[in-house]
């Protein structure tokens, strides 16, 4: 807990927000959701190898979700494939619920194939046993299932919602950041503390001002990845959620008690593209300036640890990125129970268990060591083992 301190400030915040909450009941069963999450990831850390722990929890959840959402698409369709309610367009959601939550799901496994595969090759442990080649082989063919996955459905770049391109975007900026860090590792160089800083606080930044300002001005970005200047209609959503943002701007309306029966028969929706957005109209200002911090303090964390745990930190490094990124057109940094935020939890509480784990070797390695001070009897060396019979 001392480790992630600010975690436990968001949690506890979010708790007291449940105060001025509409649905009071159901925002504290909503709360009590998150906080189950916070004890799942806490078993992870708690494993004598954390790091191992939550790469195979991670393995295997791609594992078992990329296949079965293949099968669902193309074998059962009446649960993995839907149609958007307004153009009609085809759209792919495997075991997820809607296309982007499995463009998310694609986003996750695509990088996670590349970082251990990558990791794997400059060990030169790629194909050293048969363990190794068996392993090689099933994130081969993962990797093509996720890659078509993420496409999406055959014409989907003409249509409206056919694919999820901010996982796209997303996983371009992963995968960069990822062999930009090997290559400085290579030169040996590390990144700094002040370039994940201010890369993070200008995403962010971009994110919360993008709804604010009713979508900046992107149309080259945006039209490169086959969507219109209104970011397929978020600009739309943000136009009438921002007004709620303006009416409680420092609390919000409480955590969970935004999204009743009434707002989303009233909206036609249940999220507002943008997770900070979101954020500001659940937790107001002050809820958005604690995850900020919560995320700034897990990249300076994961920065530090480049050095003891590189292949840990280099992954949450690209997580944050991709993470704060994602959220500037979906919404999943305002819940713990969302996949990719589970994911960005796990990883900040594993990384920041190293420097803890090492702090507690370190302290028992003093208690054992006997006073060496001016008055106390210098002890006699051991004999070495070299020399013992």
């Amino acid at each position: 807990m001392r480790a992630n301190k600010w975690l436990f400030v968001l949690i506890g915040y979010m708790l007291v927000s449940v105060l001025w909450s509409e649905m009071a009941f159901v925002s504290f069963k909503r709360w009590i959701r998150e906080f189950e999450a916070i004890v799942m990831a806490l078993i992870v850390v708690t494993d004598p190898r954390p790091a191992d722990a939550f790469e195979s929890v991670l393995r295997r959840v791609i594992y078992i979700h990329i296949p079965l959402s293949m099968t669902l698409v193309k074998y059962l369709p009446n649960y993995g494939v839907q149609f958007n309610r307004w153009t009609g367009d085809i759209m792919w959601v495997g075991v997820s619920t809607q296309k982007n939550g499995l463009g998310m799901l694609c986003l996750i496994a695509a990088f996670f194939l590349i970082w251990t595969t990558i990791r794997s090759w400059r060990d030169d442990t790629l194909t050293n046993t048969k363990l190794a080649k068996h392993r090689l082989y099933a994130n081969g063919l993962i990797f093509v299932m996720t890659i078509l996955l993420l496409k999406g459905p055959p014409g989907s770049y003409s249509s409206v919602s056919g694919y999820s391109s901010t996982s796209i975007a997303a996983l371009v900026l992963g995968t960069m950041t990822l062999l930009g860090l090997f290559w400085m590792k290579k030169r040996g160089s590390y990144m700094s503390t002040v370039t994940i800083s201010g890369l993070l606080i200008i995403i962010l930044f971009y994110g919360t001002i993008l709804p604010l300002s009713g979508g900046l001005s992107v149309s080259g970005f945006t039209s490169a990845l086959g969507r219109d200047g209104t970011f397929t209609g978020r600009t739309d959503i943000w136009g009438e959620l921002v007004p709620y943002v303006q009416s409680r701007p420092l609390l919000g309306c409480g955590f969970g008690g935004f999204w009743t029966p009434e707002m989303r028969v009233k909206h036609i929706i249940s999220q507002a593209h943008n997770g900070y957005l979101e954020v500001l109209m659940e937790i107001g200002a002050v809820g958005l300036l604690l995850i900020a911090t919560f995320i700034l303090s897990f990249g300076s964390k994961a920065v530090r640890a480049l050095k003891r745990e590189f292949d840990l930190a280099s992954f949450g490094i690209c997580c944050l990125l991709m993470f704060v990124l994602h959220n500037a057109t979906e919404a999943s940094i305002n819940t713990f129970t969302n996949f990719f935020t589970a994911l960005i939890m796990f990883a900040g509480m594993s990384v920041a268990s190293i420097k803890s784990r090492q702090g507690n070797r370190e302290q028992k390695y003093d208690r054992r060591t006997p006073d060496v001070s001016q008055n106390a009897p210098i002890a006699e060396p051991a004999p070495s083992v070299a020399n013992a019979p």
